[in-house]
């Protein structure tokens, strides 16, 4: 439903996995579209498909899997950024969770985190700096300190003592 009122705009969300699906997440776009998660029933796949109530229409922006014996896990790392058509998103693709920039067309520009460790949370995004806050497992599993890291790529910095 617009702000000046009128009738709701429905979608057709069961393109994918048919009727018996999970819509664990949503997220509103600076522009006015949604980006929603989609879970299917297994739990071993995410769809982000971003939604244009304007005019109805919807386009499926990528699909995360995951081995036939484990699960997707959720979370809330989608961050949208306000000054480019890209988004960041964490992903466990590798065996540990880390942050990942891509374009809405589905294209991933670079890995924002790498290695033996886990990103927990994104805290911030300074598009200004072009810089990603975050909580971690860099210096140790029995650690959580805060993190930077560019998002043109490059070294992850420690903030935190």
């Amino acid at each position: 439903v617009g702000v000046a009122g009128g009738a709701p705009m429905w979608f057709d969300l069961t393109s994918r996995y048919g009727e018996d699906f999970y819509l664990p997440r949503v997220k509103w776009l600076p522009d006015s579209t949604l980006v929603i998660q989609i879970q299917n029933r297994g739990q071993t796949e995410v769809e982000l498909v971003r939604l244009f109530p304007a005019d109805g229409s919807h386009k499926s922006i990528m699909v995360e899997k995951s081995s036939p014996r484990a699960w997707v896990n959720l979370h809330n790392m989608f961050t949208p950024l306000k000054k480019s058509d890209q988004f960041i998103w964490a992903s466990e693709r590798t065996g540990m969770q880390h942050l990942y920039l891509y374009n809405y067309d589905g294209t991933l520009e670079r890995a924002l985190t790498e290695g033996d460790w886990m990103v927990e949370d994104i805290k911030a995004v300074d598009e200004a700096a072009g810089v990603v806050y975050f909580v971690g497992t860099k210096d140790g599993w029995l650690e959580r300190h805060l993190y930077a890291a560019p998002l043109a790529g490059g070294g992850v910095r420690r903030i935190t003592r």
